[in-house]
Order: C-alpha cells, then sequence, then structure tokens
C-alpha cells in the first residue's frame, strides 16, 4: 500500500501524516507495536473465562477460529511483515518476533501446567501449528471450522502421549 493511499483513507493532510510518522515504516512499525499490546490483551481476556490449563489452550485455538472468521481478518500482520522487511534487524521483525514469543511462552506455561513439568518440545510446535492454520484459513476460508477442529484434535493428542509417556516413566 502506497503512502498516497493511506493518507486518503486516513483523511488526514500529508504533512499532518509526516508530522506524526517520518516514514511508512514508522508507521507500520507503530502499527505492529500497538497490535501486540491489542493481541495480547485479547487473548488474556478470552481465555481467562476457561478454568483449566487444557481448556485455556483449547480456547487459543477457538479464539483463533473466532478471529479467521471475522469481516477483518486479512492473514497475521506479523507473517506479512516479515515477509516484507527481511532484514533481522529491523524494527517490525522484532515486533513479529516479540508477539511470537510471548504466545510460545503462554502456550509454554499452559503445557507446564497441564503436564506438571516444562515441556520445551510442544509449545513452538503449537506455535507453528496456529500459524500454519492463519496462512491456511485466509487461504481456504470455507473450512476453518473443520481446519482448527482438527489441529486441536492433533495437539490434544500429542499432549496425551506426553502425559501417557511421563506417567509411564
Amino acid at each position: 500500500v502506497g503512502i498516497d493511499s493511506i493518507i486518503a483513507e486516513a483523511k488526514v493532510a500529508k504533512m499532518t501524516f509526516y508530522k506524526h510518522f517520518k516514514s511508512k515504516d514508522l508507521l507500520i512499525e507503530r502499527v505492529l507495536n500497538e497490535r501486540v499490546v491489542i493481541l495480547k490483551q485479547d487473548i488474556l481476556d478470552f481465555i481467562s473465562t476457561r478454568s483449566t490449563a487444557l481448556a485455556k489452550l483449547r480456547a487459543i485455538f477457538d479464539w483463533h477460529q473466532i478471529w479467521y472468521k471475522s469481516n477483518d481478518f486479512h492473514g497475521c500482520m506479523f507473517i506479512k511483515a516479515m515477509g516484507e522487511y527481511p532484514e533481522s534487524n529491523s524494527n517490525m521483525r522484532t515486533a513479529a518476533r516479540n508477539y511470537k514469543q510471548w504466545l510460545t511462552s503462554l502456550i509454554s506455561e499452559l503445557i507446564a501446567n497441564i503436564l506438571g513439568k516444562k515441556n520445551s518440545d510442544l509449545p513452538p510446535v503449537i506455535l507453528a501449528i496456529l500459524d500454519g492454520l492463519t496462512i491456511n484459513c485466509s487461504l481456504f476460508p470455507e473450512t476453518t471450522e473443520d481446519r482448527v477442529k482438527q489441529s486441536w484434535l492433533h495437539v490434544h493428542s500429542l499432549i496425551k502421549s506426553k502425559k501417557t509417556t511421563k506417567a509411564s516413566a
């Protein structure tokens, strides 16, 4: 999207835009950082209504399904920003990394509560599943519910197998 389109959509003068944002990159950086704050709070609020760690983990999948089916779902800003800004030290990649690390950390905490111990294998796998779902559901919106359900069933199966392994050890 060009800066002129952004300015026209925002209905502000070019001078006003550049007074607040010295460049389009700074605008994108600000949007991504704001998105981190909004997503964190939204997900925490959504899962807070569930009583167990397993139910909270499932709620993360439910939250994603609701997002995928919303009118304002156009894929993940963080995944898109990483494609647009491939430099590993860019502020956009930092914002994306911060959000993904936070979500992995939340998942890790829930997994530790479910299994009774920390598990470093599952959280990044679950994040990869969620990221894959995000891309997949943006391409095939008509299959969203089934894809989220199947993904959750696989995650739940992985958790059960870790519990079984722990119990037999």
